[in-house]
């Protein structure tokens, strides 16, 4: 994705965001579940080791994030082929 293309749909994620906040309606989403689903949109099948080095914060972290995030239905979990 182009640098332009980049912040535009950055802009466009946040307003989107900022109006299920003041809708009331983002059915217990915090701003980095969104931050997450919005990486997760953007990058279909990332690892949790990707989604962590892209956003930050710690591994202990987002795989509790990530386990809130499935336990909504909202992402699906799945081993990686080298972890079976």
């Amino acid at each position: 994705m182009s640098p332009p293309r980049l912040i535009d749909g950055l802009a466009r994620a946040e307003k989107s965001v900022r109006r299920e906040i003041r809708s009331g309606s983002t059915r217990g989403i915090s701003a980095s579940g969104y931050g997450v689903l919005f990486y997760l949109g953007q990058h279909p099948g990332a690892s949790a080791a990707e989604v962590t080095a892209a956003l930050g914060g710690s591994p202990a972290g987002m795989s509790g994030l990530l386990g809130r995030l499935a336990d909504a239905g909202l992402v699906e979990r799945a081993a990686a082929v080298h972890d079976r």
